[in-house]
């Protein structure tokens, strides 16, 4: 977008450039996506207008002391607020050229990490595809 005297407009110009991380919206979509996850043995679908992620779990870490442990087990609620970060992998943040890219995102003390980098645009999109969904049955 433009303004009158031609110059892009900032705050769309930001969110199309690709970040390492961002804040989470809510802490409640990394419990929608726990919860979805250990709901179904299959990747789980979000949806927001067009758009269509398909989301794996693939684990947590959790601190012991002076270690960290991972995980592929899906955590329970008691391990999710033990968890130093979970990881799922999405389908649906980008397209390449020929095929879609998988995206692996961290959710981290209130931060969703995004390797490799995604734009804002497209995380907050996501966020809001599974905030949307909610809990499975």
């Amino acid at each position: 977008m433009t303004d009158k005297g031609g110059k892009a407009d900032k705050e769309t110009i930001r969110d199309k450039i690709p970040v390492p991380e961002m804040r989470m919206l809510s802490g409640e979509v990394l419990g929608i996506l726990v919860h979805n996850a250990s709901k179904s043995s299959n990747p789980v679908e979000y949806k927001l207008d067009d758009k269509k992620y398909s989301v794996t779990y693939e684990y947590y870490a959790r601190k012991m002391g002076d270690e960290e442990g991972i995980y592929d087990s899906i955590p329970s609620e008691s391990d999710l607020k033990e968890a130093s970060s979970v990881v799922f992998s999405v389908m649906g943040l980008h397209k390449g050229i020929t095929e879609e890219k998988k995206t692996q995102l961290e959710f981290t003390e209130g931060r969703i990490i995004s390797t490799p980098d995604r734009e804002e645009e497209k995380l907050l999109e996501f966020q809001q595809a599974v905030l949307k969904l909610g809990r499975l049955n």
